[in-house]
C-alpha cells in the first residue's frame, strides 16, 4: 500500500448538502491522488489555540485546500463606510469563514502548493485572482455539471504534482 500525503483542507465544519457534496468529492479526488486531507475539527484535533494548531498541522503537509464556502449572506452593504470611495451596494455579498484567509495565509508563508476554490459571489483576499501563487477555481454549489465536476478533478490531479514535488524535496 502506498504511503498517503498528508495535505491541508481548509473549509467550515457547519455547511449546507450542497456544499457537503462538493466537500466530499474534493475528499474522493484526494483520495484518488492518495493524498490525505487534514483539517482542525474534523481529522485533528487541537490540543492548544486554533492558529497554533493550524500552523503546525500546516507545517506537516505538503500542500493545501481552500474551499471558500459562503458562511455568511447579507443583502446590501456600505463598503469603506467614511472614506472617499464609499460604496452603497445593494446586491448580495458572500462571505466565507474568516480561517480561510488564515490557512491561506500560513500555508503561503510556509510556501506550499496552494489550490483555491471558492463558491460563487465569495471574493477579497485569496479569493482574488492573482492574490497568491496558485489557481482560483470558482464553483456553484448545487448546480454543478459534469464538466464542473471535471475541471475541479483535473484542477486537483494537477496541483497534486505539485504536492509530490514538495514531498519529494
Amino acid at each position: 500500500m502506498a504511503i498517503k500525503i498528508s495535505v491541508f483542507l481548509s473549509a467550515p465544519t457547519m455547511i449546507n448538502a450542497h456544499q457537503q457534496e462538493v466537500y466530499d468529492f474534493v475528499c474522493s479526488a484526494l483520495n484518488e491522488e492518495n493524498l490525505q486531507p487534514r483539517a482542525l475539527g474534523r481529522s485533528d484535533f487541537p490540543q492548544s489555540d486554533p492558529t497554533t494548531e493550524v500552523y503546525y498541522l500546516a507545517r506537516a503537509c505538503y500542500g493545501g485546500i481552500i474551499l471558500g464556502f459562503s458562511q455568511v449572506e447579507t443583502i446590501g452593504a456600505i463598503v469603506k463606510r467614511g472614506t472617499p470611495v464609499e460604496k452603497h451596494v445593494e446586491m448580495p455579498i458572500v462571505i466565507p469563514t474568516p480561517w480561510n484567509q488564515i490557512e491561506a495565509g500560513i500555508l503561503i508563508a510556509l510556501r506550499k502548493p496552494l489550490l483555491v476554490f471558492a463558491q460563487a459571489g465569495v471574493s477579497g483576499g485569496v479569493f482574488d485572482q492573482g492574490a497568491f501563487p496558485g489557481f482560483l477555481q470558482v464553483f456553484d454549489p448545487g448546480s454543478m455539471s459534469d464538466v464542473d465536476w471535471e475541471n475541479m478533478r483535473e484542477r486537483i490531479r494537477l496541483w497534486s504534482a505539485d504536492v509530490r514535488k514538495q514531498f519529494r524535496a
